[in-house]
């Protein structure tokens, strides 16, 4: 007997576009995981900052954006517009009756106004989210009690990239939530496990860097082994807004020939510079799930990662140290620690990319969809 794939729209608020090909590009492997397994089609929906313009356009039959870019910051009428926007495409972009259920994908701010849009849907409504926003409250000190409200629907279900995110929203919401929990897809055909030897006491690290992040932090770390005696160097991948503080840190305390930048890195040049190392270490003051270390992970990398969010789901002894707060004598006793263990690479790899694959997570994330859009039309008969 063949089984009728589950048909889902998703609608999505960040995703890879013309302004920035790579963003959120997690959302994109969610979705195409799904390719295989269900009837998919993509609509992105985002008001972005620029100059006053509508821009529809379409990368295939099944993926479309509409995107207003705009000057305005504040945050009611972006809220309003993208209301707006999502509804137009109920009404008059697509056949809503055609769908099993409907994915948003991030919450705020396609669903400020959650009930109105299931007047319009028709149909069950999945979020998928991956933002730590909500442990930072968006930055901001105040309650936001219109992003807190949409959390107290309740005929809404939630599918989160780590448990940590579930405890997230929750505590910012004060409610609780109907949650399941799917990890990010990672690219197990890049990062993989790969039969070489590594460079004995090379650190590496790679980032977009930007707070959470810290890694001025290690840099400070390196340069105590340094000056205990050890050998090692810090290869330092990514780029970003902190790129020229640490550049600038480095020559001020003369490491140029210990802590090396290798700036923009593709995939495959993380997935052998993690092959290569010793140890990949990730400092931050919160991860949701954090993408490198699972990417680190699915190549048999150890790591030594700060014991924030998501990332103690899947970082364990078997694999590396976790470590809380930013004691520097802590760090480095770790650094050496993973530097003289030998660690089974290929297992390690073999966990992660059990774990983290298209083909595993594309399975649950399939599955869950099904139970909710399944459950939510037995209700409706």
């Amino acid at each position: 007997m063949i089984l009728r794939k589950l048909k889902v729209c998703h609608i999505v608020n960040w995703y890879p576009n013309p302004w920035n090909e790579k963003e959120a590009i997690w959302t994109q492997r969610h979705i195409n995981g799904l390719n295989d397994l269900a009837d998919n089609l993509v609509y992105h929906i985002q008001v972005r900052k620029g100059k006053f313009k509508f821009h529809s356009y379409s990368n295939s039959k099944t993926e479309h954006a509409l995107i207003l870019t705009t000057k305005t910051d504040i945050w009611f009428l972006k809220e309003i517009l993208t209301t707006l926007m999502v509804i137009y495409v109920l009404l008059f972009k697509i056949k809503r009756k055609q769908f099993d259920g409907f994915n948003f994908h991030i919450t705020y701010p396609l669903l400020t106004y959650s009930r109105i849009i299931q007047l319009f849907t028709g149909r069950s409504i999945v979020i998928t989210d991956h933002w730590s926003a909500y442990h930072f409250n968006f930055g901001v000190q105040k309650k936001l009690r219109r992003i807190q409200r949409i959390f107290k629907n309740k005929n809404l279900k939630f599918i989160c990239v780590s448990e940590a995110l579930v405890r997230d929203i929750e505590s910012f919401s004060e409610s609780k939530i109907n949650s399941s929990v799917v990890p990010n897809v990672i690219d197990t055909e890049v990062f993989q496990f790969r039969p070489k030897s590594h460079v004995r006491n090379q650190i590496f690290m790679v980032s977009y860097w930007k707070y959470p992040k810290d890694p001025i932090f290690i840099f400070e770390v390196v340069e105590a082994l340094v000056e205990d005696g050890k050998e090692v160097e810090l290869v330092v991948g990514g780029f970003g807004p902190l790129q020229e503080t640490m550049e600038k840190w480095v020559m001020d305390h003369g490491l140029s020939e210990i802590i090396k930048f290798s700036g923009k890195l593709n995939s495959s040049e993380i997935a052998n510079t993690m092959a290569d190392s010793s140890v990949f270490v990730h400092c931050s003051d919160y991860e949701v799930a954090s993408v490198v270390c699972m990417e680190a992970h699915s190549v048999g990398c150890p790591i030594i990662a700060s014991n924030v969010g998501g990332i103690p789901e899947y970082v364990n002894d078997s694999n590396g140290v976790l470590l809380d707060g930013k004691n520097r004598e802590e760090w480095k006793e770790a650094i050496v620690k993973v530097l003289n263990t030998d660690y089974d690479r290929e297992k390690i790899a073999a966990t992660g990319g059990s774990r983290f694959s298209e083909k595993s997570v594309s399975e649950k994330y399939l599955n869950v969809l099904n139970t909710i859009f399944n459950s939510d039309q037995k209700a409706r008969v």
